[in-house]
């Protein structure tokens, strides 16, 4: 089977999750690629690429508007990109490319990577109407990007009544807000996210412990995420357990505020900021700690929320306990009963002190605990495993004119 991939950033560092869908679909199907933006070296997963970054783009970049728009806007990328895109398709010179393209490898399915590549690229769907299509939302396009596009919001309504369509969210909680915003139910499935590999093969059973407790999130440095809490948290936590040490592995506009508040706190000689580093990276880093959290917040003026957050299944996959917020899709990724404050926690937004209180019952009860983690890991790795995310995929993609 030939799939057309249309993202607007390919193989951007956050959405290591479309990388691992692309991976498992390259053993049996051929790949293709229609992209803005081309961020990585991860080629090898394509037949073939189409860039619409062109020849003004790149002189643009050396004009210094770029930097520009990067003080203004928090994806001045994906703003310019897409004023080049407008312009190129008012000339009909990139529509008139672009069509030439998907012409010569007839794909037998288009995948549109989350809501606004679909909403930059929807007149693909309208042209190429025979080709079954699948539009895949991950979170923000649909929390954030539909209040201030609506537009989007209309054509994925519209599109959702089509027969040879599909939409999937990464979540139930997603699903929902698509459904409540008037998404087709029917057209409308949950493909839940899996994980990489390379974390379950850093996992190592913490059979000695020597008291002092090493924390660690992976999230970029926004307000929404939260990490303004787990300082604060780790702050009260470390005044009883001064041994204990927080890694926050990240950047974004939020740093500075966040290390000024660790140096008010007294506690900034015991938290390292890492700042971005390579996804390939994070299983060893992630090996050396005992605790993920995610504090996550819902932000209203936004709209934004962690719709699944696929780090705490790598931070699951590497053997760490984990605390989260009651927040979006978060709890569908750790939830299990058998397992719930024991190798798993779920606090209120925005609550420190609960945080606090969730690091101090796993200290008290480290090695307790630690005896059936592996259990827990299992248990939980198996409904997001690679396996089944690549079953439930090929099912998806398997439609047809009667769907």
């Amino acid at each position: 089977m030939k799939i057309l991939h249309i993202m607007s950033i390919a193989n951007s560092p956050s959405q290591t999750f479309i990388r691992e869908m692309v991976a498992l679909l390259a053993t049996e199907n051929e790949n293709f690629l229609l992209t803005t933006y081309f961020h990585s070296n991860s080629s090898n997963l394509y037949e073939e690429m189409y860039i619409c970054r062109n020849y003004q783009w790149d002189n643009l970049r050396q004009t210094g508007i770029v930097e520009f728009f990067r003080k203004k806007y928090r994806n001045p990328m994906n703003i310019l990109s897409h004023i080049f895109s407008k312009f190129r398709r008012l000339t009909g010179r990139e529509g008139t490319d672009i069509e030439n393209y998907i012409s010569s490898i007839e794909p037998d399915r288009i995948i549109f990577h989350f809501g606004w590549a679909f909403d930059e690229y929807s007149w693909i769907e309208k042209k190429f109407n025979d080709v079954p299509v699948v539009i895949c939302l991950h979170g923000s396009d649909i929390t954030e990007y539909s209040v201030r596009k609506p537009l989007l919001l209309q054509k994925l309504r519209e599109v959702s009544n089509r027969n040879n369509v599909l939409i999937t969210t990464c979540s139930s909680y997603l699903r929902e807000l698509a459904l409540a915003k008037g998404v087709k139910a029917e057209a409308c499935k949950v493909l839940y996210n899996t994980y990489s590999k390379s974390f379950e093969s850093c996992f190592r059973k913490r059979d000695s412990y020597d008291g002092a407790l090493k924390i660690i999130n992976v999230a970029r440095m926004v307000s929404w995420k939260g990490q303004s809490d787990l300082i604060e948290a780790f702050a009260e936590f470390n005044k009883l357990h001064p041994r204990s040490r927080l890694t926050l592995v990240g950047d974004g506009p939020c740093r500075e505020d966040l290390v000024v508040l660790g140096k008010k706190l007294k506690v900034d000689k015991c938290i390292n900021f890492t700042g971005s580093i390579d996804h390939s990276e994070i299983p060893a880093l992630m090996a050396k700690h005992h605790v993920y959290v995610q504090p996550s917040l819902q932000d209203d003026s936004s709209g934004q929320a962690e719709t699944f957050g696929v780090v705490l299944l790598e931070a699951i996959a590497s053997g760490l306990f984990v605390i989260a917020t009651n927040s979006g899709g978060m709890p569908e990724v750790v939830a299990n009963e058998k397992y719930r404050n024991k190798h798993y926690f779920i606090v209120k937004p925005g609550n420190s002190k609960q945080i606090r209180y969730m690091l101090e019952i796993i200290e008290q009860n480290f090695k307790r605990f630690h005896l059936d983690i592996a259990d827990y890991r299992v248990e939980q790795l198996a409904k997001f495993s690679n396996e089944r995310y690549r079953k439930n995929l090929i099912e998806i993609l398997s439609l047809d004119d009667s769907t």
